[in-house]
């Protein structure tokens, strides 16, 4: 039971609760408003094109923050993030009374100009803003009843809290998947990824009943417009995710094309569940059959290899593939890519184009450590230099990623060579 209202809410406070009205607000509006507007994702893509869809973000803006903050603290003077931290908004002359619905829409319109509010409040000493001194209101904090347990009273309120955003999340879930699957781009996905040979003959009927949300959907190029839709696959051995890319020219009547997908599997992929894919063994050897490979790392074995990531993408004038694997042995862990292609219209036969990869050493901690790498269509093999393991963490990104731009360095006199062994810089992980 509360008994009075007269402490003024700190800012923390206030801050914390707003960021929860936003989150809850926009769980519960944003793809409602979106069903309602468009009913499926091309009447989205067609309405952003025009002059008013160009302000579509701070249309949703408007829609989904400033209209339902207005009305957010009609229910006694408190949304959910104010009853959560416990504080509520009160008549500035009347503590213990809640202001007209009036004056707290005239309070929260000014909730454009929060952050100059919420200066204005902390040097204000009973820490009202510039809304709450316009409306005559004032934020406090609730004071209970001694005698009521305050262990009950907080896991009723995170139970309840809890519970609004599971539900609101999986709204959110369940209402994306219906503004995808209404839509031609979802048609024109699950035909690419039924269609698309390399896919289906790593992972079999790949389902597409389960689409993932994936934000944003799509983008604009320069003659283009680019959409991706993405979906899930679960089963006993391995769960896939799988990603289409489609694209478009600009018009609304022009057709969707399927130009890449994306598909990673966890866990990895064995050689043994591959045995069926040509890709595979193409890929396979490409990788085991490079004698340097060999030479340098005892123990790499096509068998022993494990399909992480799939892509496929179209060229100007081919398909290409690339199968990414890693290995793990007892003191080394490789990750290598190989890059199949062939002729655009699926009579050509495929051909093995490239192949890349690094395998780092396990060693005790405090110990140097070495990284070989090499890039197959190059003949670069080597164990790389400080210098570019450096540049492997200080770019954040995946050593078999960085190792492609290596291909125009010069040549080391001796390739292979073991001497140059290098450790990861202090405090960063091992590749």
């Amino acid at each position: 039971m509360t008994l009075e209202r007269q402490s003024p809410a700190p800012i923390w406070k206030r801050v914390i609760a707003g960021c929860i009205d936003y989150l809850f607000i926009w769980l519960l509006l944003l793809m409602p408003l979106k069903l309602l507007l468009f009913g499926d994702i091309d009447n989205e893509i067609d309405f952003a094109r025009t002059r008013i869809g160009a302000f579509s973000l701070q249309l949703r803006l408007v829609a989904v923050w400033l209209f339902p903050f207005c009305l957010r603290d009609l229910f006694g003077g408190r949304g959910l993030g104010k009853w959560l931290v416990g504080i509520r908004v009160v008549d500035a002359a009347d503590l213990s009374s809640t202001p007209s619905v009036g004056r707290l829409l005239l309070r929260n319109v000014t909730i454009w100009i929060s952050p100059v509010g919420l200066f204005s409040a902390h040097m204000h000493p009973d820490r009202m803003r510039f809304g709450d001194r316009l409306a005559g209101t004032m934020v406090v904090e609730e004071i209970h009843d001694p005698a009521s347990s305050v262990l009950a009273r907080r896991l009723l309120k995170g139970a309840l809290s809890l519970a609004a955003m599971v539900c609101c999340a999986l709204s959110v879930v369940w209402m994306h998947s219906t503004y995808i699957r209404n839509s031609k781009v979802h048609e024109v996905a699950c035909e690419f990824i039924a269609r698309c040979q390399v896919l289906q003959e790593t992972f079999p009927g790949l389902s597409t009943d389960k689409v993932l949300l994936t934000w944003p959907d799509y983008a604009f190029g320069d003659n283009a417009v680019i959409a991706g839709v993405a979906y899930r696959d679960e089963r006993e051995s391995c769960t896939a995710r799988a990603q289409a890319i489609l694209q478009r020219g600009l018009e609304a009547d022009e057709a969707w094309r399927g130009v890449s997908l994306h598909a990673a599997f966890d866990p990895a992929l064995s050689s043994a569940s591959l045995s069926t894919s040509a890709l595979h063994r193409m890929g396979r050897d490409l990788i085991v059959g490079y004698p340097p490979l060999q030479e340098a790392i005892d123990g790499v074995s096509g068998d022993e290899l494990k399909l992480t990531i799939l892509t496929y993408w179209r060229e100007k004038d081919c398909e290409a593939t690339c199968f990414m694997y890693e290995q793990r042995a007892k003191d080394w862990q490789g990750n290598f890519r190989a890059v199949m292609k062939r002729a655009e219209g699926g009579a050509a036969e495929w051909k093995g184009n490239d192949a890349e990869g690094y395998v780092t050493f396990k060693t005790p901690r405090g110990q140097e450590a070495r990284v070989f790498a090499f890039v197959l269509s190059r003949d670069f093999h080597r164990f790389l230099t400080k210098d570019e393991v450096t540049r492997i963490f200080k770019e954040r990104k995946p050593a078999v990623v960085v190792i492609p731009e290596l291909k125009e360095a010069e040549k080391p006199a001796q390739s292979g060579g073991g001497d140059s062994t290098v450790a990861p810089p202090e405090g960063e992980p091992r590749p």
